[in-house]
């Protein structure tokens, strides 16, 4: 195994998975329930606002930023080739 450089990414497994791929795979190695349904775009957008909102008015850390949200609610794969 070689160390990191600096300005490079690396990705761990060679396969794009799902979040719920990920989670059945979890939930078969180390036998543990896993999440079965997903929420829909427009609540996580929701409780981001909500989240965001509370942060604003009480000096709260947002649960969920808007960043993550609209991240999670996208599919993202990627390749292993290099650039």
């Amino acid at each position: 195994m070689y160390p990191a450089r600096d300005g490079e990414y690396y990705i761990l497994g060679k396969e794009n998975l799902r979040y719920q791929d990920i989670y059945n795979k979890i939930e078969v190695t180390i036998n543990l329930k896993t999440p079965k349904r997903s929420l829909p775009t427009y609540v996580i957008k929701a409780i981001r606002k909500m989240s965001s909102i509370m942060g604003k008015t009480s000096n709260y850390m947002p649960t969920i930023i808007h960043e993550i949200a609209r991240l999670s609610c996208k599919n993202h794969y990627y390749s292993t080739e290099k650039q």
